[in-house]
């Protein structure tokens, strides 16, 4: 944010004080979300609230305070980011100020708040948002313009799993944006240098504000996430945004609304929480030009997250991804609950195939877990629930992925191969070596090149399962 000159004449007293929010009398025409300017230090602040002669207005510098008696000047300036290509592989504030010790950002300005786009402005999600990771894309898949809620335990992985979506899109044009909410900044480096590390941040943005910056800045970080998204999806391309995370934001707007003196409802958030969260992740979507991918995370702990923030974000998304630090720590990479985590759009994106083939799988699992009982009950089994077993020991290997990308037809190949009657003769070690070696074979060999580009055409699981049969492993 630059400092702008003085050229309005109308300016307003400051009556009175509360930590970073001051009241002001006067600013007859100035407007919600304005920036106006102390006359006598410099210091900023943006009008959040306008009644009969009085503006409220909070500071985004707590060092430089206000007084009573001090004067606003209006900048005739809306909040707003900078937002241009030469953003890609940089840190920076929610006001655009450079974080990663580089040169100042030189762009056109983009205004953090706007309405979300009406239903006439938005298209059927109808294209499948690839991360390489089968347990999402094959079972929970994700389309263009989805806002899907990622929540789970502490540790849980999953700011490793957004990371690698993000290196994963390097090869498809999908602008990234991680919006780092108020975390602590060792976090927030070390979310930068993992970016870094994969080769994920060229083609991304870090919008950061750590948990000692003040309150209302911290506030406005997803929304000049979205801000910048905006600038992208109406020149037509595909945007993917991490909130990260929303559990912050919701209480940094607490702490807004309680200074401000706003009736408190549940858990004492303001009664407009749902709102503001809503109107926020509209934002997100598929359009004419371009869509907009928001992941919104939240941290909980899983035997508390029927409290008041993560249902609301459940209900203002569409779906969720649920995270679980007990499979992480058995070796599950992604530590997804398939059982509890569910996508309401994600299926249109995929294939025919794609969608008998993940009722499948997903049968196949729950039809394990209800056996798993039994074969610690009984010492000899009955042929059909060793078969169950086994191809569901393929399937959570396959579904076992840290750091290796596999494509939708490699996915799609993998589970298929389960199905065959060479695939159930098949041991964990055969499916933990051909889930890493199959993307290169398919590039090598001639029948699994064929194979792999028409391997999603296929109608039905039979068809795709007797042409493995006859593909050589």
């Amino acid at each position: 944010m630059n400092k702008q000159s003085q050229k309005s004449k109308e300016v307003g007293l400051v009556t009175s004080v509360r930590d970073y929010m001051v009241t002001l009398s006067g600013l007859p025409n100035v407007s919600i979300n304005e920036i106006i300017q102390n006359k006598s230090t410099g210091a900023h602040a943006w009008i959040s609230k306008l009644d009969e002669n009085i503006a409220e207005a909070f500071l985004f510098d707590q060092n430089t305070p206000a007084y009573p008696g001090d004067l606003f000047f209006r900048t005739n300036q809306p909040l707003s980011v900078p937002a241009s290509d030469s953003l890609l592989g940089r840190v920076i504030s929610p006001l655009g100020l450079p974080l990663d010790g580089k040169s100042a950002i030189r762009a056109n300005f983009m205004p953090l708040e706007k309405s979300p786009p009406i239903a006439a402005q938005r298209r059927l999600i109808s294209n499948q948002l690839v991360t390489g990771f089968a347990v999402v894309d094959s079972l929970l898949p994700l389309g263009k313009g989805q806002r899907e809620l990622i929540l789970g335990d502490p540790r849980s992985g999953k700011s490793e799993f957004l990371a690698e979506i993000f290196a994963n899109q390097k090869e498809t044009g999908v602008i990234c944006i991680w919006a780092a909410i108020g975390q602590p900044i060792v976090r927030i480096k070390s979310v930068v240098e993992n970016l870094k590390n994969l080769g994920a941040l060229k083609h991304t943005i870090v919008v950061a504000t750590s948990s000692s910056e003040p309150v209302p800045v911290i506030f406005l970080t997803p929304h000049a996430a979205f801000s910048i998204a905006e600038y992208f999806q109406e020149q037509g391309r595909d945007v993917l945004v991490v909130l990260d995370d929303m559990g912050t934001h919701a209480k940094t707007y607490r702490a807004i609304s309680l200074l401000a003196r706003r009736k408190p409802g549940r858990e004492a958030y303001p009664g407009d929480t749902f709102w503001q969260h809503a109107r926020l992740l509209e934002r997100a979507g598929n359009f004419a030009n371009g869509s907009i991918t928001a992941l919104p995370v939240i941290e909980v702990d899983l035997s508390e997250f029927t409290t008041f923030i993560p249902t609301n974000l459940m209900a203002t998304t569409d779906g969720h991804l649920l995270f679980r630090a007990d499979l992480s720590n058995q070796g599950q990479r992604p530590a997804i609950d398939i059982s509890r985590s569910v996508t309401r759009v994600g299926r249109q994106t995929q294939t025919q195939l794609q969608n008998l083939l993940s009722d499948r799988i997903k049968s196949i699992l729950a039809r394990s877990r209800e056996l798993s009982t039994l074969s610690h009950l009984a010492s000899t089994l009955p042929q059909e629930t060793q078969t169950a077993i086994a191809q569901s020991q393929a399937i959570e290997e396959i579904l076992r992925q840290e750091g290796t990308y596999l494509p939708e037809e490699g996915q799609t190949a993998l589970f298929g191969l389960v199905l065959t009657n060479l695939g159930k003769e098949k041991d964990v070690k055969f499916w933990a070596n051909i889930k890493k070696t199959l993307p290169e074979t398919a590039k090598k060999d001639k029948k699994w090149q064929k194979l792999t580009k028409d391997i999603l055409k296929f109608k039905n699981i039979e068809e795709l399962v007797k042409v493995l049969e006859r593909t050589r492993i």
